[in-house]
């Protein structure tokens, strides 16, 4: 075992200045969810160039490339997950390598991009890894697949069907090579000074909440706005609507219990000012943390929006998108935490549940039916860094690049120590 950390240790930096390069590259040309062409097109390249054993692309519905290295030895199947989209962000770093770049986006129309969340360093240090991996093959026991999903961020607002992970489980080629454990990594913000390279890795929960997302579309009927008793106003309805969901919560949840939230993050109706609104379509998205209030929690929402339509002689609908809560794995946790302390070292593993993500993933889908990890990654910058570090999702987001060792090495290290002391 020291000599396979060995190997690690130096496969892993051997591959960092080209994980830093490719990083830049993303940064500076992002894509927004189901659109990472160029990006998943350099991917497929790169584990084609390597020999990865297996290649598959445009999967997912969209860009989704999965790629399975096939080791010396007999063993399990451990996969590996990086999601490769980008934000509808206006970038404001001034750093060399930042975005310019715009893409269409469902209908907010042409809008300016951004890698605000760090999905260009989990692109790139599983590209690292898996070099890493592949020149580690004969030390290799079983098959490591590579995951590069599309669309974490979720999709354009004209996007059909499913996207990003749920739509990745159901790929044939997955669903065969099924692996039995998991491990994907998050770059962390809200860390201490000087943390950087930190790993946070607790078992249980991983994430703070589930959630439901939803789509709203209020039907009402247009008309001039001189006789507005005429049509059926879905603009008002909608504001009302938009009112009524903030009772969801604070009169039908125990928020002592279920730490819970509603938000709605886009409202759009109208099109001029004398002219009757037929349409209202809002998103937004309830998160908790008790799963049992999962049914509970969709059947608010549903009552309060339709009765609201229905007083206003409206219609609605709503479309749904379920997101599971992230649960590491006790035992996988227990198993990989002393095999990271050899090559990352032991002061770098952190297990201060204080620190977990405060978000969510669409890793969970992975996880639902496979024994996962899920990790996050300090990118804090030095109190001596030009750049000072912002919260993931803001304009000025920045990553300290000196991180990235230690995520190709956790990556690498779960991919060929699992399962071999068994």
């Amino acid at each position: 075992m020291e000599k396979l950390f060995e190997q690690i240790n130096r496969h892993s930096e051997e591959v960092l200045e080209k994980t830093i390069a490719w990083r830049r590259d993303f940064h500076q040309h992002p894509e927004l969810g189901n659109q990472e062409i160029r990006t998943s097109k350099i991917i497929a390249e790169h584990l084609r160039s390597l020999g990865v054993d297996e290649v598959y692309d445009h999967l997912g519905g969209s860009t989704g490339v999965i790629g399975i290295v096939h080791g010396a030895y007999d063993g399990p199947t451990v996969g590996l997950r990086a999601d490769m989209d980008a934000l509808p962000i206006k970038e404001i770093t001034k750093v060399p390598f930042a975005s310019t770049d715009t893409q269409h986006w469902g209908d907010q129309g042409e809008v300016p991009v951004m890698h605000a969340c760090g999905h260009d360093i989990h692109t790139a240090m599983l590209m690292g890894a898996a070099e890493a991996i592949c020149n580690m093959r004969n030390s290799l026991h079983g098959k490591v697949m590579f995951v590069f999903q599309p669309a974490e961020e979720h999709h354009a607002s004209d996007w059909v069907g499913k996207s990003g992970a749920a739509a990745m489980v159901e790929e044939e080629v997955y669903i065969q090579n099924r692996p039995e454990a998991f491990f994907a990594l998050h770059v962390e913000t809200d860390a201490p000074e000087g943390s950087a390279g930190d790993v946070v890795l607790v078992p249980g929960l991983a994430g703070g909440f589930c959630m439901w997302i939803f789509k709203l579309m209020i039907h009402g009927k247009g008309g001039h706005g001189a006789s507005p008793w005429v049509g059926t106003d879905a603009l008002v309805n909608g504001a009302e609507i938009l009112l009524g969901l903030q009772t969801v919560i604070s009169r039908n949840v125990d928020v002592y219990h279920n730490h819970a939230t509603l938000s709605i993050g886009t409202f759009h109706s109208g099109k001029k000012f004398n002219v009757v609104s037929d349409l209202t379509t809002m998103e937004g998205a309830i998160r908790f943390t008790d799963l049992e209030q999962k049914d509970y929690m969709k059947e608010r929402v549903e009552e309060t929006v339709n009765h609201i339509a229905a007083s206003g002689r409206c219609t609605a609908d709503l479309e749904w998108t379920w997101i599971p809560p992230l649960y590491n794995d006790a035992a996988l946790v227990a198993d990989i935490k002393p095999k990271l302390a050899k090559t990352i070292g032991a002061e770098k593993i952190i297990e201060d549940r204080e620190r977990i993500f405060k978000f969510l993933d669409d890793y969970a889908f992975f996880m639902e039916e496979t024994p996962g990890i899920y990790a996050t990654l300090s990118v804090v910058n030095d109190p001596t860094d030009h750049y000072k570090t912002h919260q993931i999702h803001d304009a000025d987001f920045h990553a300290n690049e000196k991180a990235f060792i230690n995520g190709i090495k956790s990556l690498v290290t779960f991919a060929v120590s699992y399962g071999i002391d068994k």
